[in-house]
């Protein structure tokens, strides 16, 4: 939002039933609603954030709630192990699915109508996955890219990659004008 002239994207952090989650590093997140309060209808991307030590059991609301966003026509996306919870609930069938290497013979086992790919990203109309933490940058760079275009894709990246090389060159933040 901050290299576009208006705001693009608005985000809202789903959790549990208390006002924050706990990620699997023990990082406290606070959470703007509850996944029973989630008018996931009203969601044009919904993605399940995962991490290395998330459990990866079905969730039967956190399934209903994907399936219904997919019917209404969400992009459906999962961070790391996050993929696996729209693989249980039948979302990725027939998709290229990114998945972490240490988990990829499990989901290619338990899902095989699901496309395991050795990609750290994959990004279709409907579906992103991605196969961890770093990744999810390039994964997201590409959906911003696709919504808002090439320019404001750039700008994000390079605001957010100027601290990659040992040294630090200036980098502007300035908005790019849509056309």
């Amino acid at each position: 939002n901050l290299m576009s002239p208006s705001p693009v994207f608005q985000v809202q952090v789903v959790g549990g039933d208390s006002k924050q989650v706990v990620s699997d590093l023990g990082i406290a997140i606070s959470t703007d609603v509850s996944l029973a309060e989630l008018d996931e209808k009203q969601a044009d991307i919904l993605i399940v954030c995962g991490g290395f030590r998330v459990r990866l059991d079905s969730e039967p609301l956190l399934r209903s709630k994907l399936r219904r966003a997919d019917t209404a026509g969400a992009m459906l996306g999962g961070l790391w192990n996050g993929a696996y919870f729209l693989a249980e609930a039948g979302l990725l069938d027939g998709h290229d699915c990114a998945f972490h290497p240490d988990g990829r013979a499990m989901v290619a086992e338990l899902f095989p109508r699901v496309r395991v790919t050795n990609l750290s990203f994959a990004h279709s109309p409907r579906r992103i996955s991605c196969a961890g933490a770093n990744s999810s940058l390039g994964m997201m760079l590409d959906v911003v890219g696709s919504i808002v275009g090439p320019e404001v894709r750039n700008a994000v990246e390079e605001v957010l990659g100027c601290d990659k090389k040992p040294e630090i060159t200036d980098v502007s933040v300035v908005p790019i004008g849509l056309h």
